[in-house]
């Protein structure tokens, strides 16, 4: 029997599915649903019944060996017509990445001429599997018909946000690949932190091509960096900052402080001024300070530069006048007035304005804030950039004086006018306060008094020795005493021995 083949690929998108068959070796294999039509050379349908039917994919119209091929023993044939699956048997492991040929031959005979040229639909397997790539040469568009020049993928979408998901249950890394160098982007496997990690090479942070910030393996460096207007760093929890390399303040090469976690180098004077004291007197300069910390500062041990090669003009302090200094110290138990920041606890300290009475230069002078307002307004009004404040209380500010002002953050502002003694104006050139009242604070002054307590604490040091050698001077006054008293009632007790014996001699002349 001679047969004529004429068959149709069925091109619907649900026809191309994952099947899963009994048989392990197609199990997860793609397959192609198909459906043909057998004829006698009489163009008459076949007789129905079952047929043995091999299939084979071939990437020539003519000869060549076959990529594919699979034998189905049992094809059930009605009318002429049969349905089968390509890939029942034997995976459908083509790639499916250029054109492909039918071949059918039933039973023992030739395989039917001429093989039928693939239609594009079934080119969609390329896309089922675990190990399939998307051939293509030009650009690949998401929601676009016309991907963007230059661009191999082009996701668009004309209204609203265009969004691409990576999801996996340990992990979604966007991998990046320039030659041998590797760079990943996305939630790592181990934890859900956010990472952006390009393996051996630095990660730069550039604006309009210009590299603004670089991390690397010595840390973290920031080119040309500009604060604008008032920085407000947030209130950190314990940890928060982490660094692992070196951070430097004042010097953008972290190298070049090895060994410190931490290096500040530079200082600056809080206020060009020289303060004098009423009646003429000079006082202690302004000091020039390298960090200003308003809060307590922790550490497990504190170094302070002594090395005599740093030091000039030796002379050893006098215990006697130390301790006599020592004595004129007051100690002094208070509260602070900013209980915000320091809290309702009692202190137990100096007062500076004390010491200097006594320790001149255990006193810096500088310029700062003092809270002697420090009440939150009844109401305040902003006028384009001038803002009335009126407090519960009077002020005590004049006009020049700078006030620190606490709204949604810090504010330094200097008073313009005092139309009353519990009202200020100050000038306002910031965005509009978003609370209908804030706190003031108090004004700048510019002798604010801070207490060296290095020079206490070494002065106590030469009065305690001093007290130490007057203690070890009593005691060998008192080892003398007591040698001469002991010498003493060594006398006295043989004065008295002599004494009894001689009474004891006349008591027994007189009983004679």
């Amino acid at each position: 029997m001679k047969f004529f083949h004429f068959f149709q690929l069925l091109v619907a998108c649900a026809l191309f599915q994952l099947c899963t068959l009994n048989h392990a070796t197609a199990q997860n294999s793609p397959a192609l649903n198909i459906q043909g039509v057998l004829r006698n050379s009489n163009e008459t349908a076949v007789e129905n019944g079952i047929y043995k039917i091999k299939f084979s994919l071939y990437t020539v119209e003519t000869g060549g060996l076959a990529v594919w091929s699979e034998t189905q023993d049992s094809v059930v044939v009605n009318g002429g017509v049969y349905s089968t699956a390509l890939g029942k048997k034997t995976p459908m492991n083509a790639a499916f990445d250029q054109v492909y040929y039918l071949g059918v031959k039933v039973g023992s005979g030739q395989e039917m001429t001429p093989r039928a040229l693939l239609s594009s639909a079934p080119y969609a397997l390329s896309l089922i599997g675990q190990s399939n790539t998307f051939p293509s040469s030009g650009g690949i568009g998401a929601g676009t018909n016309t991907p963007a020049a230059g661009y191999q993928l082009h996701a668009y979408k004309n209204e609203g946000e265009a969004k691409i998901l990576l999801e996996g249950s340990s992990a979604a890394v966007l991998d990046f690949k320039k030659g041998a160098n590797t760079g990943a982007l996305g939630f790592g496997k181990d934890n859900n932190n956010f990472i952006v990690n390009p393996g051996a090479n630095n990660l730069a942070l550039q604006y309009n091509g210009s590299t603004k910030l670089t991390v690397n393996d010595q840390g973290v460096s920031v080119n040309n960096f500009t604060a604008t207007g008032t920085f407000s760093a947030p209130s950190f929890s314990p940890q928060d900052l982490g660094v692992a390399g070196y951070v430097a303040v004042g010097n953008n090469d972290p190298s070049t402080n090895s060994g410190y976690r931490l290096a500040v180098r530079g200082s600056t004077v809080l206020d060009g001024f020289v303060y004098v004291t009423g009646n003429g007197k000079k006082a202690f300069d302004g000091l020039d300070f390298a960090m200003d910390i308003n809060g307590p500062l922790r550490s497990t041990l504190f170094f302070q530069n002594s090395d005599y090669r740093i030091k000039k003009n030796f002379s050893r302090s006098e215990g006697v006048a130390d301790l006599d200094v020592l004595r004129k110290l007051q100690v002094t138990n208070y509260k602070h007035i900013d209980t915000l920041q320091h809290g309702s606890r009692l202190r137990k300290g100096f007062i500076a304005q004390e010491i200097k009475e006594v320790m001149e230069n255990a006193v810096a002078i500088s310029s700062d804030f003092i809270p002697n307002i420090f009440t939150v307004s009844k109401d305040i009004k902003l006028d384009s950039s001038k803002l009335t404040v009126t407090l519960d209380k009077k002020h005590g500010l004049e006009v020049g004086d700078v006030v620190k002002l606490y709204n949604e953050k810090e504010e330094r502002m200097k008073v313009l006018a005092v139309p009353s003694a519990n009202t200020f104006v100050v000038e306002w050139n910031t965005p509009a306060p978003k609370e209908e009242k804030i706190l003031v604070y108090g004004k700048a002054v510019r002798d604010f008094h801070s207490v060296e307590y290095d020079q206490i604490f070494t002065l106590n040091v030469s009065a305690t020795q001093e007290l130490a050698r007057q203690v070890e001077q009593l005691k060998k006054e008192n080892e003398v005493l007591k040698a001469q008293i002991g010498q003493c009632n060594v006398t006295l007790k043989a004065a008295d021995e002599k004494f009894e014996s001689r009474l004891r001699m006349l008591e027994s002349k007189l009983n004679n």
